[in-house]
């Protein structure tokens, strides 16, 4: 073959290839960005997602993106109970990071295999877990040893030297804070918990798991609660509150069968059945005691541990023979670069004017893209916009407008009254009715200008019209409850619609129940903003029920809040329902699709 053509050819591959292989990479990073919560909470498709991920990486040569699929499965595999698997994939993990001297991710595999056979070998364990901290210390990997110094403080924790597990655990709060780690300072603080509740100091031990919760309850997964409730079992355990500590222990158990966690699964059982032993339930302690020996047969028995051990030594073997391949293999490679020296200055060349001609075509493309979103929200900003004056002018027109309307007629009609003490009483109507007019005007200005309004505002509110209502009607009296703990955001026109729903029920009460009392309710739920109107009054006959304007009003307004409302009456009173969804108090409606102000 003429040499021109062999050098045509060569550069024709590496020109090409780069290409081929980028959306590849990108694609094989981009499964390797799944975080730690998904992979614990979905065990199953997680270890399908890995294997596909690790053979795709395979089948493109891309030995750090191999590497990182081979440490997720493996972790996705151990919590899932299948140990065997998981030691070989993480310690081929660890063998690939060696060989790319990536020793950022070295530290991390070696200490998650370390920390992965605490339960099985803890001498072997604890040498695993020394080398990764080494490796992280050496190199500086902060972030690295916030999760290192944790495990480890576990590893101590299991041999009982409680002193230097309290140590690593606070190292490693300390570090998280300074990063504000969210996903990592609950770990510490639970850990820290149950140093605490060991101690007999329950109210620290309290403290340190309420603001791990407050953290985990923002999570997307469930496996941090759930992990949070066996703590909390725990500590009530500790402290001889055996009847809560078994209601712990049960929810655990049930969240830790829908996250497929055998040893969370097996540890609940194991605890109440011994708690259900103490209190003198024998039969439930049975019961749970034979659930958690059929968990327990699935551990690793001895053969297991022959099997990792001759893992290790075939890791060490390997390792040796790889290092002598690389020797062999490093001379070969000099008497190729004088050959390889010319064609890969060619080569070069062309491969840097192919990545800055796609880079180039690239951010024109992302430029583009931009443009079009600017365009995209500035459409949006205008719909939501004529939305919010459409729906303004409908709450003019719709009260105040009519309140005018009812002014106006109303003075017309004075012209054909001779008698002066009518007249008056009819004057004196009208000015209560103008000055109505005028508090409705207020409250819909007051509440079109909370753009950063919230729950507790409308409270305020609520608590100011009942006020007013008192004044002027002595009975019934109107109780206000507010039960929202969660400060929840509400704009303008939600801010609004909820005022006039209450405004619109506490009057129907005062005109129609004859009640003593009338009981306002707000509450929450994860998705909703809960409204209850109820009162002690005649109630009403519900076949018989018919819309006027106030219920009318009231309905029409949850429609266009997405809501709900519902009305339940008996001969000892009458309850409105109103459930309006929480998105909604931060979102817009636009052309019948929820777009985020």
């Amino acid at each position: 073959m003429p040499r021109f053509t062999l050098i045509y050819i060569l550069g024709l591959h590496f020109f090409v290839s780069p290409v081929l292989c980028q959306t590849a990479i990108a694609q094989i990073d981009s499964v390797n960005q799944i975080q730690y919560q998904f992979i614990v909470s979905h065990l199953e498709e997680s270890v399908t997602i890995f294997e596909e991920n690790v053979k795709y990486a395979r089948e493109n040569n891309y030995l750090f993106g191999e590497a990182v699929a081979l440490d997720k499965l493996g972790l996705a595999l151990r919590v899932s109970g299948e140990y065997v698997k998981a030691d070989q994939a993480i310690l081929k993990a660890a063998t690939i990071f060696e060989e790319l001297e990536d020793y950022d991710k070295l530290s991390l595999v070696y200490g998650g295999y370390g920390y992965g056979l605490k339960r099985r070998n803890i001498k072997s364990a604890n040498k695993y877990m020394k080398m990764g901290i080494s490796i992280a210390e050496k190199y500086n990997l902060i972030q690295n040893l916030t999760s290192l110094y944790d495990n480890y403080g576990v590893l101590k924790q299991l041999e009982e030297k409680a002193d230097s597990a309290f140590y690593y655990y606070s190292k490693a709060l300390k570090l998280k804070r300074s990063l504000k780690d969210s996903v990592g300072i609950p770990y510490s603080l639970n850990k820290l918990a149950e140093m605490f509740a060991a101690q007999g100091q329950f109210n620290k031990a309290f403290e340190h798991l309420a603001e791990s919760d407050s953290i985990r309850n923002k999570e997307k997964g469930d496996f941090g609660r759930t992990e949070n409730l066996v703590h909390y079992a725990d500590i009530y355990r500790s402290m001889q509150d055996f009847d809560t500590a078994i209601e712990y222990y049960k929810q655990a158990l049930e969240k830790g069968k829908i996250l497929n966690h055998p040893y969370l699964v097996q540890y609940s059982y194991q605890q109440i059945a011994e708690l259900y032993e103490l209190t003198g339930k024998y039969s439930d302690a049975l019961t749970n005691q034979k659930q958690y020996m059929e968990y327990k047969e699935n551990e690793l028995n001895a053969e297991m541990n022959k099997k990792i051990a001759e893992l290790e030594i075939a890791y060490e073997t390997e390792k040796k023979d790889r290092q002598l391949s690389e020797k062999n293999l490093a001379l070969k490679h000099k008497s190729l670069q004088l050959i390889s020296a010319f064609l890969l200055i060619l080569l070069i060349c062309i491969i840097f004017y192919f990545i800055y001609r796609n880079n180039k075509i690239k951010m024109k493309h992302e430029q583009n893209k931009l443009k079009l979103q600017n365009q995209k929200k500035q459409v949006e900003l205008q719909q939501r916009l004529t939305i919010e004056k459409l729906q303004l002018s409908s709450e003019l027109h719709d009260n105040i407008g009519s309140n005018l309307t009812f002014m106006i007629n109303s003075l017309d009609n004075l012209v054909n009254i001779g008698d002066v003490k009518h007249l008056n009483k009819k004057l004196n109507n009208i000015t209560v009715f103008g000055r109505e007019s005028i508090d409705d005007l207020r409250n819909s200005i007051w509440a079109l200008k909370q753009d950063d309004g919230d729950t507790k505002l409308l409270v305020l509110k609520i608590q100011e019209l009942k006020q007013k209502l008192g004044k002027v009607f002595n009975k019934p009296e109107i109780v206000v409850n507010d039960l929202i703990k969660n400060i929840i955001p509400i704009n303008s026109t939600t801010m609004l619609n909820l005022f006039r729903i209450i405004q619109e029920g506490l009057q129907n009460a005062i005109k129609h129940a004859q009640a003593n009392c009338i009981t306002l309710t707000l509450s929450e739920t994860q998705k909703n903003i809960c409204i209850t109107v109820k009162d002690d009054g005649i109630g009403i006959d519900q076949k018989t029920l018919k819309f006027g304007n106030g219920l009318t009003n009231i309905k029409n307004r949850c429609k266009n809040l997405n809501g709900n409302f519902s009305i339940s009456s008996s001969p000892h009173g009458t309850t409105l329902s109103i459930n309006i969804p929480q998105k909604n108090s931060t979102y817009a409606v636009l052309d019948g699709l929820s777009q985020e102000q």
